[in-house]
């Protein structure tokens, strides 16, 4: 049994954390808003540069292009995005994203090298001895920086895809759907052809000078749009499954503080019970 002086400095200690959960609670219902909106806000032109894409890569005259259709067949050499957060205390946001990104490459039959966007991934892959190319840490969404880096690691990549050493790229994320689910998921970016909304269908655009300039021209767009989205779309489900996190371990260290005043009181009431039974017996031992 704990003795009073302990369990009131445990109480305290508990107080002081439930008043950081709070804080942190606050801080991340705030993020959430702000991220929901640049995302809501960046959406039609992301949307508009890949449906572009699609409809270019959708013509015949780019069938036989690499970026739209896979040109290696057998063991593939392939690039993962994998975005995660700078921060811990979000629950199994961080680990089930790299689980995701790992199971995917399970599947295929392929070389995989990780391009990692957050700090949290790295020790990760490190501890299961996987290839990570870089790892590209950014601090929030302050001036841009989301698409700043995601424009750099397209660069980089987009270098690597047109000289042959990436034959397919994939981006693995969180996707946000609601405050209280968020599904990581691995999709396809590029060859055009890997991706399963990719309908051949026919259209009326005409290219000057010709479809595969234009088609060479708007790759970086395209790809550094993906991983823009996808970016917004992470930190946005980080956000969110803090808020999660913090509000429920704020609840849980509310119960305990109710149990250690139970206890408490409990402790202090048998020490005066306990007083009080030894003026009584002390009167009476007096009296006789």
């Amino acid at each position: 049994m704990l003795s009073i002086k302990a369990i009131k400095q445990k109480r305290n200690s508990i107080k002081g954390i439930q008043q950081a959960t709070r804080a942190m609670n606050l801080v991340s219902t705030v993020k959430l808003q702000k991220a929901r909106l640049m995302m809501e806000t960046a959406h039609p032109f992301i949307q508009g540069a890949v449906d572009i894409m699609m409809s270019v890569g959708c013509n015949e005259k780019a069938a036989d292009h690499p970026i739209v259709k896979p040109q290696k067949k057998g063991t593939k050499n392939t690039a993962y995005i994998v975005i995660t957060s700078n921060r811990g205390l979000c629950g199994g946001y961080n680990e089930n994203v790299c689980k995701e990104a790992i199971a995917h490459k399970r599947d295929e039959s392929n070389n995989a090298a990780y391009h990692l966007i957050g700090s949290k991934g790295m020790s990760y892959f490190n501890a299961r001895s996987l290839k990570v190319v870089e790892n590209y840490i950014v601090k929030d969404n302050a001036d841009g920086l989301f698409y700043k880096t995601a424009k750099d690691i397209s660069n980089a990549i987009i270098s690597e895809y047109e000289n042959g050493t990436i034959d397919e790229i994939y981006i693995t994320y969180t996707k946000y759907k609601s405050i209280l689910v968020q599904e990581p998921k691995t999709e396809p970016i590029l060859p055009l052809g890997i991706r399963p909304d990719y309908v051949m269908q026919k259209n009326t655009m005409e290219f000057d000078p010709c479809i595969k300039s234009f088609l060479q021209n708007t790759v970086k767009i395209y790809l550094s749009s993906c991983i823009h989205e996808a970016m917004l779309n992470a930190f946005v489900s980080e956000q969110a499954a803090r808020m999660v996190k913090m509000d429920s371990a704020t609840n849980n260290a509310e119960e305990i503080i109710q149990d250690l005043t139970l206890m408490f009181n409990r402790q202090r009431q048998g020490i005066i019970t306990q007083e009080i039974i030894e003026i009584v017996s002390g009167t009476n031992a007096v009296r006789q």
